[in-house]
C-alpha cells in the first residue's frame, strides 16, 4: 500500500506531462515489491515562483519532493538500500538529476491509517 505524495518544482504547468503519475507508480512498484494496484501516486506541481532556497541564486534547479507512506517502512540499512533504488528511478521518470530528488519517510501507516473504513492493520 505504498503511497507517494510527489511535489515537483516546475516553472510551467506543461513541465509535467500527464502520464507522469502513472509512470511513477509503474516505476516504483517493483522497487517496493508491490503488486498491481497497490502503489498510489499523488502528483502536484509547485510553481517555481513559490520555491526558494536561502541566499541562493535563483536558478532553474527544480527539486522533486517525495513523501513516502508505507505500512512499515524499512529501517537502517534496508532504508538506505531502498533510497538508493528509488532516487535514480524517480529522477529518471521526472527528468531530473538524482541530486534533486528528496525522499521523506512518513511514520508507519500500520495502526494510523484506514482505507474504506478498514484499519491498515487489517489489510495485507
Amino acid at each position: 500500500m505504498p503511497i507517494l505524495d510527489v511535489e515537483i518544482v516546475a516553472s510551467s504547468p506543461d513541465a509535467i506531462a500527464p502520464p507522469l503519475a502513472q509512470t511513477l507508480a509503474d516505476t516504483v512498484a517493483p522497487l517496493l515489491g508491490a503488486a498491481p494496484g497497490r502503489v498510489w501516486v499523488k502528483l502536484r506541481r509547485l510553481p517555481r515562483a513559490h520555491y526558494a532556497e536561502n541566499e541562493s541564486p535563483r536558478d532553474e534547479t527544480s527539486p522533486v519532493f517525495v513523501k513516502l507512506l508505507q505500512r512499515s517502512p524499512p529501517v537502517a540499512a534496508e532504508r538506505k538500500k531502498q533510497v538508493a533504488r528509488l532516487t535514480p528511478a524517480i529522477a529518471a521518470a521526472c527528468g531530473r538529476d538524482p541530486s534533486c530528488v528528496h525522499i521523506f519517510y512518513e511514520s508507519p501507516a500500520a495502526g494510523r491509517a484506514s482505507f474504506g473504513g478498514t484499519l491498515i492493520d487489517d489489510i495485507e
